[in-house]
């Protein structure tokens, strides 16, 4: 059962960013993804990810899940404990499933989005 979420980047810090050392900012953000049981990357057409993927890069290095949002194909979301979904909906209702119980591969695989 998963203990967390992470949600990608920094969004609900980033002030803290400003007042603290980078070096604490950063490696906080790190921890926190690998301290993680779940990563849900979210990155629109034409954002910049920065520090989401280093986030999702500590996630993958401690075998975490990482759900992939984005009409970009990332290479990293290729790593086996990457899915790929179309929407934020889809990856939550994933997290849920897998929160419940589901392995990791049964729930709607069908409506995953695979990347070239």
């Amino acid at each position: 059962m998963a203990r967390n979420l992470l949600f990608d980047g920094c969004r609900e810090c980033k002030c803290q960013a400003i007042t603290n050392p980078r070096s604490k900012h950063w490696g906080r953000c790190i921890e926190d993804a690998r301290e993680r049981d779940v990563l849900l990357f979210v990155s629109g057409e034409d954002e910049q990810a920065c520090g989401a993927l280093i986030q999702a890069g500590a996630a993958l290095a401690t075998r975490r899940q990482v759900f992939v949002v984005s009409p970009e194909a990332w290479t990293f979301s290729h790593h086996p404990t990457c899915r790929n979904c179309s929407t934020v909906a889809e990856a939550v209702s994933a997290t849920v499933a897998m929160q419940a119980g589901e392995a990791a591969y049964g729930y709607s695989v069908g409506s995953f989005r695979t990347s070239p």
